[in-house]
C-alpha cells in the first residue's frame, strides 16, 4: 500500500492509468478477502451479525469487480464507492467502539481517492466534504454530537486533501523534469518490466542460485519463454532512431522470445542471472536486427530501479558498438593473417637453413 501510494504522488500522467487499474485490482482482492473472512468467521463462530458485516465488503468487491471487467478502472470512483459502503454498513451495524475506526477509515479512503480525481477537483472536493459533514446525521447519534464529528471529519478530510495535493504537485513536478530527460535524451533509453519473467525463471529452477547461469544455457526454451514474458513500457525517441522503428508502437509490449537465438542467447541469460541474483545493474553487448532487418551490435547497460527483489522496473540504455565490433574483427582478422605469415615464412626458412645447417656440419 505504501508503495502504491508513493508511485501514485510520483506518477506522471501516462502512469496514471496503470495505477488506477492497480488500485481498483487491489482493492477488489482485499474486498473479497475480508469478505471471506466474516463469511468464514460467521460460520465457525455461528454469529449471524458477522454475515451481515460481510455484505459491505461483498458490495465493495462486486463493485470493483465489475470495475475491472469493464475495463473503467478509476481508481477515485472505486475508493469512493467504498467509502459509501463504509458509511451504509455503520448505520446498518455500527455501535459506539467502532464509530472512531468508521469515521477515520472514511476520511483516509475519501483523501486518498482524491489523489486519483484528474478533473473537477474543486467539484469533487465540496462534494465529498459535504458526504462526510452529513454522514454521522445517519448513524443515530445525538444531534450535536453528530454536527461535531461532521465537521471534524470534513475538517479533517479538506486538511489531509491539501496536504496530499501538496505532495503531490511538488513530487510530479520534479518527476516531470525526470520524464523530459527520458525522452529527450540523446542516448537510447527502454523502460522494461521484467517481473513476469522473473517469476517465471523462479518456477523453473529451484537448484542452487550460484548454477543458475548454468542452467539456463542448457535450457535455451526457457530462456526463450522468460524474455517472451518481459515487457517493455516505454522509449524515447533515441530509441527509435537507433532501432530504426517507425513509432513506439512497434517496439512498446511483450518481447518476442524467438528473438533469443544462438547468438544473443548469452546476453540474454546475462540478464537474467543478474535480474535473479538482485544485482542492481549489468551490461551486456548483444547482436540484433533493427526493426529493417539491418544487423547490429548494440551495448545494453540495465539498472534495476524497482523496490526489493522485483523487476517492475528496469531502465535498459543502448549505445550502437556496431563500428567497435568491425574494428575487433578487423583487428582479429590482421593479428590471424600476422601469425599465418610469421608460420609460412618460419616454413619456408626452416627448410633451406636445415640444408645450411647440415652442409656446415659435415665440412667440419
Amino acid at each position: 500500500m505504501a508503495i502504491g501510494l508513493a508511485e501514485t504522488l510520483l506518477a506522471a500522467s501516462s502512469d496514471m492509468t496503470r495505477i488506477h487499474r492497480r488500485v481498483v485490482q487491489v482493492g477488489a482482492v482485499a474486498s473479497w478477502l475480508a469478505a471471506a473472512v466474516f463469511l468464514a468467521a460467521g460460520f465457525l463462530g455461528g454469529d449471524d451479525a458477522l454475515f451481515i458485516e460481510a455484505v459491505g465488503p461483498i458490495i465493495a468487491a462486486g463493485f470493483m469487480t465489475a470495475l475491472i471487467v469493464l475495463k473503467r478502472e478509476n481508481g477515485g470512483l472505486a475508493l469512493f464507492g467504498a467509502a459509501v459502503v463504509t458509511m451504509v454498513m455503520y448505520t446498518v451495524v455500527g455501535n459506539q467502539d467502532t464509530l472512531l475506526p468508521a469515521a477515520l477509515a472514511l476520511v483516509i479512503i475519501c483523501a486518498i481517492g482524491m489523489l486519483l480525481i484528474e478533473t473537477h477537483r474543486v467539484v469533487t472536493v465540496v462534494g465529498v466534504a459535504l458526504f462526510l459533514a452529513v454522514a454521522p446525521l445517519f448513524w443515530s447519534l445525538p444531534l450535536v454530537e453528530a454536527v461535531q464529528l461532521g465537521v471534524v471529519m470534513t475538517l479533517a478530510f479538506v486538511m489531509t486533501s491539501a496536504i496530499f495535493f501538496t505532495i503531490r504537485n511538488a513530487a510530479t513536478a520534479l518527476n516531470v523534469r525526470f520524464q523530459t530527460l527520458f525522452e529527450n535524451s540523446p542516448t537510447a533509453v527502454m523502460e522494461e518490466d521484467w517481473t513476469e519473467a522473473l517469476a517465471y525463471v523462479r518456477s523453473e529452477y529451484t537448484g542452487r542460485p550460484d548454477r543458475i547461469r548454468a542452467f539456463l544455457m542448457a535450457y535455451p526454451a526457457v530462456v526463450q519463454r522468460a524474455v517472451a514474458q518481459a515487457k517493455i513500457v516505454r522509449v524515447n525517441q533515441a530509441a527509435i532512431e537507433l532501432l530504426e522503428a517507425d513509432g513506439p508502437e512497434d517496439l512498446i509490449g511483450y518481447r518476442d522470445g524467438a528473438k533469443v537465438t544462438e547468438e544473443t542467447s548469452e546476453a540474454f541469460v546475462g540478464a537474467l542471472v543478474a535480474l535473479y541474483e538482485g544485482r542492481p545493474s549489468f551490461e551486456e553487448d548483444v547482436r540484433a536486427l533493427t526493426m529493417k532487418g539491418r544487423p547490429i551490435w548494440l551495448q545494453t547497460r540495465g539498472v534495476n530501479t524497482s523496490p526489493g527483489s522485483t523487476a517492475t522496473s528496469i531502465l535498459i540504455g543502448l549505445a550502437d558498438v556496431t563500428h567497435i565490433k568491425a574494428r575487433q574483427e578487423a583487428m582479429a582478422d590482421l593479428v590471424k593473417a600476422k601469425d599465418e605469415f610469421i608460420a609460412r615464412v618460419s616454413h619456408e626458412l626452416r627448410t633451406p637453413l636445415t640444408a645450411v645447417i647440415e652442409l656446415n656440419e659435415l665440412a667440419e
